[in-house]
């Protein structure tokens, strides 16, 4: 009984012939334990399953199953260059060169020969043309030989992945960088290629060959090489680095393939005729509701539906609105999800537009993309619809569309409104931002002269009697992480922030809006002082996590629960928000607070070691000298926020050592 290790490789018999296997383990008599070898010959232990189907097989490893050279080992074929240059140029095949051996799987050559398009292209066709029935495995068999012999210029160049990477990279590589293209994506996945795969080699070989460094003549150019160029340009940053040559040979791509129906060009060419237009195509509200009406017949696409809603509710290209095609086309959108067509059928219903007038439905479709792009807003995606959202709710409460007047509450909704247009402009080119921006700009001004001397924009305080800010932080159903800490005898400091499921501290912002102080922002950390408490207690010390709060009349307090659980109350003489309108850097001190024994009161301590955290031992001085204690929580505060002088605070010394 022979035996072999990892590693060796030897020619099995099968009822189909020979085939080379390699060992994955060590192993004797009929134990199983090969590991099939790819054509290619890559570090990838696949089977090669267009020829064999033997996943499962196991195979009885006697000694009659295995041709062996004296070593029990198959010695990889050396190939000179003169077997090398006739093969290639298929002048003869591996079978005559080397006998009855059905797959190369090892073969060796010293020599390194120019490998040229026209050689590949050559090959491919030769193998197409034979109408052989492994014409696949003889052109992977063909790359494989080209992989061992051949050499392809400046290693260190990379090359496009698919052929997306760059425009340049698709039609301006060197012949060496083309072969070296061409050898890769066939080694990568052997088993996957196709005839299909084959024929579109064939044409990227062909574009290659005929044409020039960025050659416009279309005939040259197949159709998957012209998608695969315009599809480069998805992006806006490409399309604003492209060259003028690249922008021109993109148009001309897009309006060849949009003429023969494709339905990417068809939308790539719709966008970009749409708004503003893009460096390739300006705006054409005629070629944009053409391209898009031919993409709607293909598939009914809502994406496409709400465009053309969109060029028939604002009368884009007749210059008179047709509120009954918008709506036809808005209700498929709306189905689909789209926000834009669920609030701008929320303006139809608002005031009549070829629609019956239904106040309150218009108010709902508000609502949900509201509530919809609420967490968007907060997690910073800058690139929804939330302003738009927010502005008609605004309008809603104004106005009293689908509920009660409320200036108030208009005005908290313009607040947010205008937030969110200025982060989309910074971040996004819409197209009718910014005369929405003027829009709100007009209503907040507006609705802040109706409330008078109820908004200031110079105060930085807001007193309530009832913590609402706390309530406002759990919208969408979010936990929320409480540090608490006090500031003297009259005051608890709540630093709130939102928490991620598992408990972890959220990306997502807070989004703080006081109409009293005209404030609108997005926080990762809300301040909330309890000023002069009656009443707190908390089942941990220094820290709590809610998710709703609610005022309990009996006991005359504001209790905070974490589902049905009670995890802390607070009574207060009133409750502030404060705002720095200078938006100054103001110093900042670490403190800890620290207990001398369980459950006791906790003392406030300059804490600079920021390798301190809750529940360390630490050191500090008493007037009975160096006394250990336990840190209950750490937190940070203004200086200005300091109830007396920042001298008269002590240090902790240092941290106990475990």
């Amino acid at each position: 009984m022979l035996k072999y290790k990892k590693g060796d490789m030897v020619l099995l018999n099968d009822e189909f012939g020979h085939f080379f296997a390699k060992i994955d383990d060590s192993f004797s008599g009929n134990k199983t334990g090969v590991w099939l070898l790819e054509a290619m010959n890559s570090d990838a232990a696949e089977s090669f399953d267009f020829m064999f189907e033997t996943d499962d097989t196991e195979y009885d490893l006697i000694d009659n199953d295995i041709l062996q050279n004296k070593t029990g080992r198959i010695e990889p074929i050396k190939m000179t260059s003169a077997d090398a240059g006739r093969y290639l140029k298929l002048k003869v095949d591996l079978e005559e060169l080397y006998g009855d051996v059905m797959l190369p799987f090892s073969i060796s050559s010293k020599c390194r020969l120019d490998i040229t398009p026209r050689m590949l292209l050559n090959a491919i066709r030769y193998f197409i043309d034979s109408m052989d029935r492994n014409c696949v495995y003889n052109f992977l068999e063909y790359i494989y030989v080209v992989k061992t012999v051949g050499k392809f210029g400046d290693e260190e160049k990379i090359l496009p992945e698919g052929i997306t990477e760059k425009a340049e990279e698709i039609l301006c590589l060197e012949d060496s960088d083309i072969v070296r293209f061409v050898v890769n994506n066939v080694s990568k996945k052997p088993s996957a290629v196709t005839v299909e795969d084959m024929f579109k080699f064939e044409d990227f070989l062909d574009c290659h060959i005929k044409s020039s460094r960025y050659e416009t003549e279309l005939k040259y150019f197949p159709d998957f090489i012209m998608e695969k160029y315009i599809d480069v340009f998805s992006e806006k940053a490409a399309m604003m680095s492209a060259t003028d040559r690249e922008i021109g040979l993109y148009r001309l791509f897009t309006d060849e393939l949009s003429e023969r129906g494709n339905p990417v060009a068809l939308r790539k060419k719709a966008i970009g005729c749409f708004g503003n237009g893009n460096r390739a195509y300006e705006q054409d509200w005629v070629a944009c509701e053409e391209c898009f009406k031919r993409l709607y017949d293909m598939d009914g696409d809502p994406f496409t539906a709400n465009f053309l809603g969109n060029l028939a509710f604002y009368g884009r290209v007749t210059g008179k609105p047709d509120y009954k095609k918008a709506y036809k086309y808005f209700t498929i959108g709306a189905f689909a999800g789209f926000y834009e067509s669920n609030y701008t059928m929320g303006d139809m219903f608002a005031y009549g537009l070829g629609v019956k007038k239904q106040p309150y439905i218009a108010n709902k479709l508000w609502t949900e993309v509201y509530n919809s792009t609420f967490d968007d807003f907060r997690q910073k995606r800058f690139d929804y619809e939330f302003a738009d959202a927010a502005y008609r709710l605004g309008r809603g409460a104004e106005e009293g569309i689908g509920t009660e007047k409320d200036m108030r509450l208009a005005y908290l909704y313009y607040l947010q409104a205008d937030l969110a247009i200025r982060k989309r402009i910074e971040c996004a080119e819409w197209y009718h931002d910014k005369k929405l921006s003027e829009e709100i700009t007009e209503r907040l001004g507006n609705v802040e002269s109706m409330l008078g001397d109820k908004v200031s924009h110079t105060r930085d305080t807001f007193s309530m009697n009832f913590p609402w800010l706390c309530g406002q932080m759990t919208a969408g159903g979010r936990r929320v992480e409480v540090l608490y800490h006090k500031i003297g005898k009259d005051m608890i400091k709540f630093t709130m922030a939102l928490l991620e499921h598992d408990g972890t501290r959220a990306y997502t912002a807070n989004l703080i809006t006081v109409p009293e102080l005209a404030y609108c922002d997005l926080l990762d950390e809300v301040n909330l002082y309890c000023d002069r408490p009656e009443k707190f207690w908390c089942m941990n010390t220094g820290r709590f996590v809610y998710n709703h709060i609610v005022f309990n009349a009996d006991y005359n307090r504001h209790e905070f629960y974490l589902y049905d659980e009670l995890v802390a109350y607070v009574k207060a003489r009133k409750y502030t928000f404060r705002v720095d309108r200078a938006r100054k850097a103001e110093p900042t001190i670490r403190f800890a607070a620290v207990s001398f024994e369980e459950g006791g009161n906790t003392y406030n301590y300059i804490c600079e070691d920021d390798k301190i955290h809750e529940g360390d031992k630490v050191i500090v001085i008493t007037s009975e000298g160096e006394k250990e204690v336990t840190v209950e929580s750490i937190f940070v505060i203004r200086q200005s926020e300091l109830i007396r002088p920042l001298e008269q605070y002590k240090e902790i010394v240092r941290k106990v050592q475990d």
